[in-house]
């Protein structure tokens, strides 16, 4: 779902389609029962406007558009149900409009947060329930693979032990490279009573 631009005169027009229709909708329980459908120009305006709205707003093709447009793609175009099933399209929109968009994360900061917590996902391997094997951390290979296994989490194009273009003459081999990112890690571990150590070039 894309988000549209939320400016007040937006939000303003669709709690104003939301009026118009929730009074159609009484108007309607009245028609319904002298078994009458509602033929009005106002209910063929507002659907028309609330229809244009969505699809200028979301699009065409977009879930509020097409959900509107089959509310009122049946026999009896105008019957109050139909009127009923629009607003509910509307309802949705409105709660929509009143999301915030997610928050763009760098992979910077998504690399940071990885290495931060490293430590708690390699003592929860460590410690496993029902007599099964524990992932011990003994060596820099061991961190590499759990390093490895949570960045797939977030990345798609990892690399192992990449080496770079030779400058000056030589060329440095990385344990890791995230190609999208242009992002090297090299892990090293330390002495035992130092953990890991992860450098980021």
């Amino acid at each position: 779902m894309s988000y549209p631009q939320k400016s007040n005169r937006s939000i303003d027009y669709l709690n104003s389609l939301i009026a118009v229709g929730e009074n159609l909708l009484l108007i309607g329980h009245e028609y319904a029962a002298k078994n009458k459908f509602i033929e009005q120009p106002k209910t063929i305006t507002w659907a028309t406007q609330t229809l244009k709205f969505l699809t200028d707003l979301y699009g065409r093709d977009s879930i509020f558009a097409q959900g509107f447009a089959g509310c009122l793609n049946t026999g009896d175009r105008y019957e109050w149900a139909c009127i009923r099933d629009g607003l509910h399209v509307l309802y949705g929109v409105q709660a929509d409009m009143q999301r915030e968009p997610p928050v763009e994360v760098s992979s910077g900061q998504i690399l940071d947060n990885i290495f931060n917590r490293f430590h708690m996902a390699a003592i929860q391997l460590r410690t496993r329930r029902k007599d099964h094997s524990p992932y011990v951390i003994e060596d820099e290979y061991d961190v590499q693979d759990l390093l490895h296994a949570l960045l797939w989490i977030h990345f798609d194009d990892i690399h192992r032990e990449y080496w770079t273009p030779k400058y000056a003459g030589s060329s440095l081999q990385m344990d890791m490279y995230l190609k999208s990112e242009k992002t090297g890690i090299e892990v090293k571990k330390t002495r035992s009573y130092l953990g890991s150590v992860t450098k980021v070039l």
